[in-house]
């Protein structure tokens, strides 16, 4: 990173030099630095990558991540992240999964070696200009960016994409289970649950239970057996995720109580003290704890439930409705 800066650093003099006026070089300078400390934009540059390579594989994005800003469909909110950036994607269809998933994870560094390959270029091509030496100066963060997503390491927020690539590449077993995932969420986009091989949940190798694919797996087993109507295995399944929330989000660890909330009604306990988050209220998992607790609006559910995105979602919420919701 110190080298990265004293880059930046000779770039902004050997401006000076050329233009021969101090304001012209200070100003795009100091403007750069504030934009660095503020906003990140090569990690901006980075989820674009991200994105643009996803949308190309028939990838639905569910939300990007920029620091604490979450950029979702309906909404955009601050929340806690421990990771510079980051993409989420759910399948469209099935078929190649494990394969869209390596370009995908190549993307944002491709974009920032893009940028920072063009910007260095045009930084001893173009007569110097103040307006231009302000994204000129971005380029050896960018450079510096794509490199450091692509060395394979597993980091306190998380694996590197050079990691994910690494993994999907040697079919380790957490790639397993992350393609078994997503496989399973490309099978909902268009269809219920109906369609999802039950190999898929349950023919998995072991993996640490702190893995954020394993803890999705869990939601996902829990679902699916409530569909069967195997109501006591997807308890257990259920309640292990629940006693796992220490390493989900705060707003997935508020859901997964309220379905443990709902879950512990439908195997005849009562649980009047729950006060879910106000945000939590607002989801199907919410609605659902509260209504089976006496006190949620029917109605509302049912609506929200009809603008889940995937089908087998959908379908899934209907039958909650139908076989435990009503009688509440």
């Amino acid at each position: 990173m110190i080298t990265v800066l004293s880059a930046c650093i000779l770039m902004a003099y050997s401006h000076y030099l050329e233009n021969g006026t101090v304001l012209y070089t200070v100003f795009p300078f100091l403007l750069f630095c504030g934009v660095c400390v503020s906003v990140s934009p090569c990690v901006f540059v980075h989820e674009c990558g991200h994105l643009f390579f996803g949308l190309c594989a028939r990838m639905k994005p569910v939300s990007v991540c920029v620091g604490r800003l979450r950029i979702e469909k309906k909404r955009v909110r601050f929340v806690f992240s421990s990771a510079a950036g980051k993409t989420e994607f759910i399948p469209r269809g099935e078929r190649n999964v494990r394969g869209r998933i390596m370009a995908v994870s190549l993307g944002g560094a491709a974009f920032n070696f893009l940028f920072g390959v063009l910007f260095s270029v045009l930084f001893f091509v173009l007569p110097a200009n103040p307006v231009l030496l302000f994204f000129e100066l971005f380029a050896p963060l960018h450079l510096y960016e794509g490199i450091a997503a692509l060395l394979p390491a597993q980091l306190n927020a998380g694996r590197t994409d050079g990691e994910l690539f690494r993994q999907l590449k040697n079919n380790s077993p957490e790639a397993q289970v992350f393609v078994n995932v997503l496989t399973l969420q490309g099978i909902l986009y268009s269809e219920t649950f109906d369609k999802v091989d039950e190999k898929l949940l349950f023919n998995t190798p072991v993996v640490p239970e702190n893995d954020p694919a394993f803890l999705s797996l869990l939601h996902l087993r829990w679902q699916y057996l409530m569909w069967k109507g195997e109501t006591e295995r997807a308890a257990n399944e259920l309640f292990r995720l629940n006693g796992l929330s220490e390493y989900l989000d705060e707003r997935a660890a508020a859901e997964v109580e309220c379905d443990a909330v709902f879950m512990r009604r439908v195997m005849g306990t009562v649980d009047e003290a729950f006060l879910g988050s106000a945000e939590a209220r607002e989801t199907c998992a919410g609605l659902r704890a509260e209504i089976s607790l006496g006190r949620g609006d029917k109605e509302k559910y049912k609506k929200i439930a009809a603008e889940e995105t995937a089908a087998g979602i959908k379908a899934l919420e209907l039958t909650f409705f139908e076989r435990f919701i009503q009688n509440f």
